[in-house]
């Protein structure tokens, strides 16, 4: 097998533009770094995570879902209540949907001075006094129900 390399410039770029080595394998011409004629585009799947990484397992969460009527500090007020039992927002999405404000917050309830039972029933009582419903499911729950 023979392989040519040489210089080209790249068509319709200025006369002083860098030069990239060309290769030619049979009849097919590619740039270097570009990929070969037997290679996927896609990218490798992600490696797994090794037991450092992965997130321990001792770690409880809960999903917190808030529908209702956009207005002021809804997000202020029920984030601190989650301050206030000691539990940590993970992650958190809102959208307002035609005048319906949906929130899915992500908490971590490992370090909750009360139990989710008690945590439920705060936000819940929160969610009457603001108008609004608030869902809590545990994430275990979740997870279960979805290898089913």
């Amino acid at each position: 097998m023979v392989i040519i390399v040489f210089l080209s410039r790249f068509p319709g770029l200025h006369q002083n533009t860098r030069r990239m080595p060309t290769f030619f394998h049979g009849e097919r011409r590619y740039f270097k770094n570009q990929i070969k004629p037997n290679q996927s585009a896609r990218k490798p799947a992600a490696l797994p995570l090794q037991e450092s990484e992965a997130p321990p397992m001792d770690k409880e969460r809960i999903f917190v879902v808030v529908l209702g009527t956009d207005q002021r500090g809804l997000i202020a007020r029920i984030s601190t209540l989650l301050y206030d039992h000691d539990c940590n927002i993970e992650d958190l999405q809102q959208k307002v949907m035609d005048g319906t404000f949906v929130m899915t917050m992500l908490a971590d309830v490992t370090g909750c001075k009360q139990g989710i039972k008690e945590l439920r029933t705060a936000l819940e009582k929160q969610g009457e006094e603001m108008g609004l419903t608030i869902m809590v499911q545990n994430e275990a729950v979740l997870k279960a129900m979805q290898r089913v």
